[in-house]
């Protein structure tokens, strides 16, 4: 949107998000500066040949390899970052195969994998890591692997000028004994970065109430959210064009 030209379009001086989330008061704003890191994707697709699970030595088996491979990569958490800088990575599916394929070794395995990282140096650092564990790992157990890498979001700041004006419209509507400020970074990411980085802007989270984490299966939605977050951006409109 952004490149299509949303904000000549369509210009702002201020850009204000609240996100739902679990949090123990009813807003939470992230102080100003960098608190959402990068996110990266990954796909990762070792590949060798298919064989009979109960006769593997004519096979190449891509699955081995990637369980072992899962395991490496966490070393670039433990041991190639030092432990004041901030790296996640997870995987979030592996996929080979199907319910049937009990007695099949197959031909290709695809892992998909999310990196959070606060700084770039790190992020560039941690990047070429990956690479060179997936690359390892393929040459150990004869495979090829097609690596993809996918810049997701940057990291996401918030602007002092806009905070405080986020700050108080919330105390002013929630009572400031129920607002607070997040001190520290957080390893979650949001593509709202695209945003922030071409207007000032002003991320918050807003309590959703007794509920499963987010992006869990059993995460429900307060729908009662929706006026009390209204009244929040109608609030910073009025108080901002004062």
């Amino acid at each position: 949107m952004i490149d299509d030209g949303l904000f000549e379009r369509f210009d702002c001086d201020y850009i204000f998000t609240l996100h739902n989330f679990l949090v123990k008061i009813r807003i939470k704003i992230f102080l100003k500066g960098v608190f959402l890191s990068y996110s990266d994707r990954f796909k990762i697709k070792p590949t060798g040949s298919g064989g009979y699970a109960l006769s593997p030595k004519n096979s190449k088996d891509p699955t081995l390899s990637t369980c072992h491979l899962i395991l490496a990569l966490q070393s670039v958490v433990t041991r190639n970052t030092v432990p004041q800088q901030s790296v996640v990575i997870s995987v979030g599916s592996i996929i080979a195969g199907n319910e049937e394929s009990y007695n099949i070794i197959q031909e290709q395995v695809e892992i998909l994998l999310s990196v959070g990282i606060l700084n770039e140096d790190v992020r560039e650092q941690t990047i070429k890591r990956i690479g060179e564990i997936v690359e390892h790992y393929s040459n150990i157990f004869g495979l090829t692997v097609k690596f993809e890498c996918y810049d997701k979001a940057g990291v996401t700041y918030n602007d002092e000028e806009a905070t405080s004006l986020a700050w108080k419209v919330a105390g002013d509507i929630f009572g400031s004994e129920y607002c607070a400020f997040e001190h520290s970074p957080s390893t979650a990411s949001d593509d709202l970065s695209y945003m922030v980085s071409a207007r000032k802007g002003c991320y918050a989270y807003i309590n959703n109430g007794h509920t499963a984490y987010v992006h869990n299966g059993n995460y429900v939605f307060n729908a009662d959210l929706l006026s009390i977050a209204a009244t929040y951006f109608a609030r910073l409109a009025q108080e901002y064009l004062q």
